[in-house]
């Protein structure tokens, strides 16, 4: 008998919240803090899940197919999920110029205006004009604690931005929607844990919802 697999996002939000309850009780209880042993290694240096594209040639050969079949195909090819985002258009025609995977991955991006998030289960691609722009405020989470929390848990990309204001408790998250999807995600679980945020509506007049992250500007 076949059981039907659960959802990646529930799968992945899961291991969010198991992982950022270990972080919480880390910060706790520093005596007792140790390695986070689950599917991620924690360093000072973590950065986002690494999306493993080798050096080796990567051919593909297309007489006329649309862009975002082309890149659900080089995610097939290569063994991961792609998500492509409905904004993601245009045709591919012809042989394309002998590359590696990544080269081949960052020449489409750099073509067609496309920015891209591996998340740890799915490569999730989108137009740059798609990118989502949110300030939170982070009441009593300090930056410093979630930049921590967000690297633990393989989050962190530098190639987005994450800035927050000296003296005050605003954080300005920018980068493709999975991406602010996650560190809004990463906020409010902290949040939970006692540190007094919450998620508010993207208005003018920040509002706060019942769990609580305030954003007080947000693009989407």
């Amino acid at each position: 008998m076949c059981f039907p697999m659960p959802d990646r996002r529930y799968q992945y939000r899961y291991r969010v919240e198991i992982m950022l309850n270990t972080l919480t009780k880390k910060f706790a209880y520093p005596l007792f803090a140790g390695t986070i042993a689950l599917s991620m290694v924690a360093t000072d240096h973590a950065t986002a899940a690494e999306l493993l594209l080798t050096d080796e040639p990567y051919q593909y050969i297309t007489v006329d197919q649309s862009l975002p079949n082309v890149l659900r195909a080089f995610g097939s090819n290569l063994g991961f999920s792609v998500q492509v985002s409905p904004g993601v258009s245009g045709q591919v025609r012809g042989r394309l110029p002998e590359m590696s995977q990544r080269e081949f991955l960052e020449f489409l991006s750099r073509t067609y205006s496309l920015v891209w998030y591996y998340d740890g289960f799915v490569l999730h691609v989108e137009n740059a004009r798609e990118s989502q722009s949110k300030v939170f405020r982070l009441g009593a989470l300090s930056p410093d604690r979630l930049e921590q929390s967000l690297r633990d848990l393989n989050i962190w990309d530098p190639r987005f931005s994450i800035k927050s204001s000296p003296g005050s408790d605003l954080t300005y998250v920018s980068g493709p929607k999975r991406y602010v999807e996650l560190v809004e995600d990463a906020i409010v679980s902290l949040g939970s844990n006692g540190s007094g945020v919450g998620i508010g509506a993207l208005s003018g007049n920040s509002e706060r919802s019942a769990s609580g992250v305030e954003i007080i500007y947000g693009t989407q």
